[in-house]
């Protein structure tokens, strides 16, 4: 039993690591409920029940452990080198970020999927496009999207990937419905342009900023230690990023639910 348990962990940490962190993920969801048309949203609580998309954004990280989703693992993120053309990438043969995501919304644009499918399908969506609006989760392979950057965070040993993950988000203190607050703010020209993109662009996207987040020097010998500098660059890129997924997000979901 406990040698199972091992292999199960080694298989779960093979690529990068959840995406935002239960915060983030639950911020997406947020902010995404509140850009849904009426029709959409009755579509999306149908099926959800009475708490929606932030509810179930978590849910593709927590499903991660158990047997019969082991393979789920690379579906997560995509492999870019720093000037790589998405086209010229080789493809993981288990699937990938833009795959998934690609076949969620093709499941949930399906008449003949019976209702689990386009639940699985809704959760998988709303988990994926938090997860590559995440800059790490289309990442470098040769450091797994940032896992094997080891370094300090306001003298907490961590690494790059957990930083973006998480420890940006929860550095503002704010709960996640606090913090859709403060981000929902997008102008109306502004969130236009954003949901006149495709997943392609949002990969794209992550990739552009990637040299910002490897900003951080050398320190011979020891371990980088980033503190406010770092902080202050990166915390307006995560907040545009959560933004966007959320707004993207429920574009999406919008024009499946509710094309008109």
């Amino acid at each position: 039993m406990l040698r199972a348990s091992i292999i199960v962990v080694l298989l779960v940490i093979t690529g990068p690591v959840g995406a935002w962190g239960q915060r983030g993920h639950r911020i997406v969801g947020e902010i995404a409920m509140r850009h849904l048309t009426p029709k959409t949203r009755a579509a999306v609580l149908e099926m959800l029940g009475p708490h929606g998309l932030p509810r179930v954004s978590t849910w593709a990280d927590e499903i991660r452990g158990k047997p019969e989703y082991r393979h789920t693992a690379p579906w997560h993120y995509i492999n870019l080198g720093d000037h790589q053309k998405l086209k010229d990438v080789k493809r993981n043969p288990e699937g990938d970020v833009l795959l998934a995501m690609e076949k969620a919304e093709a499941t949930l644009r399906d008449a003949g999927a019976g209702r689990a499918q386009k639940i699985e399908a809704l959760k998988w969506l709303v988990h994926l496009v938090g997860d590559i609006h995440q800059p790490l989760h289309a990442g470098r392979a040769e450091d797994r999207g940032g896992n094997d950057i080891r370094l300090k965070w306001f003298g907490e040993k961590t690494n790059l990937h957990a930083v973006w993950d998480t420890k940006i988000i929860e550095k503002n203190d704010l709960s996640y419905t606090e913090y859709a607050d403060f981000l929902d703010i997008v102008p109306k020209e502004q969130a236009a342009r954003w949901r006149d993109s495709t997943f392609v662009d949002w990969i794209e996207e992550g990739q552009a900023v990637r040299p910002m987040l490897y900003d951080f020097g050398k320190q011979d010998g020891e371990e980088v230690e980033l503190s406010w500098p770092y902080f202050n660059k990166a915390k307006p890129i995560v907040e545009e990023r959560l933004a966007m997924a959320g707004i993207r997000l429920a574009a999406r979901l919008n024009m499946i639910f509710d094309p008109r």
